[in-house]
């Protein structure tokens, strides 16, 4: 008799930290052929997604903190950084 499938875990806990969704990720690879493996690329962007909403809620904390500021003004810098980490609240 044939397993059912394996149904996938809701994508907000995939996406809570790049690790636990990398390691899911990894596991599909292992145990589920059929799918293909996630691109560093598609890593990346989850992980950058995760330190944005990190830093969004820091800066919600504290709006004074200037080694925050400083430190999200030094990313601007960077096109890919800008887009990806620096929350909206700042730019």
């Amino acid at each position: 008799m044939p397993r059912p499938p394996r149904l996938d875990p809701p994508p907000f806990l995939t996406s809570l930290n790049s690790q636990g969704s990398s390691q899911l990720a990894r596991n599909d690879v292992i145990f589920r052929q059929d799918r293909t493996p996630a691109s560093s690329e598609a890593v990346a962007l989850k992980a950058a997604f995760a330190v944005k909403i990190h830093l969004q809620h820091l800066v919600l904390q504290d709006p004074e903190d200037h080694m925050l500021l400083r430190f999200l003004l030094a990313l601007e810098q960077n096109v890919w950084a800008r887009a990806h980490l620096v929350p909206r609240c700042v730019v």
